[in-house]
């Protein structure tokens, strides 16, 4: 399947490669071109729109972390098990494991958990 840049027309066959035609003809910003498109303004505008699922970013930085998801590039990896993440933020949430770092308790039965979320799925064991 390809995948057409919605500015120029021009088709390739993957997200990144759409992304990186983009950046080169100057139709979007990047973080290492940010002069060659539109800036952010002050406040909350989210002028960055991801060419593949058309989600919307405030910053350059955040569009360009975005398209590992589509691209399935991992860059960052876990140096103690080599597991790989396409963000920096879940590799962060990974190595609570490793730390043993369970901060979140429930209050009904005292077990803890790395992640917030495991434990309001949790607390449903209690209803």
């Amino acid at each position: 399947m390809r995948l057409e840049c919605s500015i120029s027309g021009d088709s390739r066959q993957r997200a990144s490669r759409v992304y990186v035609h983009r950046v080169r003809r100057g139709l979007v910003s990047s973080p290492s071109n940010p002069e060659r498109a539109s800036d952010r303004v002050h406040g909350e505008s989210k002028e960055f729109d991801c060419e593949v699922c058309h989600k919307s970013f405030s910053k350059r930085w955040d569009l360009f972390q975005h398209m590992n998801i589509h691209t399935k590039d991992k860059p960052y990896r876990c140096k103690k098990c080599h597991e790989c993440f396409t963000q920096g933020s879940a590799l962060k949430q990974h190595q609570k494991i490793h730390r043993g770092d369970r901060q979140h308790e429930c209050e009904l039965c005292n077990e803890a958990f790395y992640h917030s979320s495991n434990l309001r799925a949790h607390m449903r064991v209690h209803t």
